[in-house]
């Protein structure tokens, strides 16, 4: 989960858990926080303009809580894996990023799609995309 704080200079800076801490917590944005999808728009827009990466807003649907948040873009190079119930699998770096935000290629063929506007890129409808490389079996079988 990423915590946000706006600077003087009208621009917002993340944060992740680790680096909350020596924050003032008092001003600190979460995700329960965000009220709407256009709030969370704007604040992805204020967040990429002050950290110099690109951020963008999801919205998880009606029945979810919360709803709307803000998320890291993946970044070409980055390494990626592949996962599917409690299995992971390590599927190379990020290759291309469309300009919608809507396809990750990796470098090895594999193309994950966005599903709709949540933070999700999914490959055949089953196969969620991890950051980093991941390489374990689910215990269970």
């Amino acid at each position: 989960m990423l915590y946000f704080k706006y600077e003087s200079t009208g621009k917002a800076k993340a944060y992740t858990s680790d680096e909350k801490a020596g924050v003032d917590r008092i001003h600190l944005i979460t995700r329960n926080d965000l009220k709407s999808f256009a709030a969370a728009q704007v604040l992805a827009q204020d967040v990429t303009a002050g950290m110099g990466e690109t951020y963008i807003a999801t919205d998880a649907g009606g029945y979810c809580y919360p709803q709307f948040d803000v998320i890291k873009l993946p970044t070409v190079g980055s390494p990626v894996s592949k996962g599917f119930n409690g299995d992971y699998y390590p599927c190379g770096l990020i290759a291309k990023v469309s300009q919608d935000h809507k396809r990750v290629t990796t470098d090895t063929g594999l193309t994950f799609y966005r599903r709709k506007l949540s933070g999700t890129w999914l490959n055949q409808r089953t196969w969620s995309l991890v950051a980093g490389h991941v390489d374990q079996r689910n215990p269970s079988f």
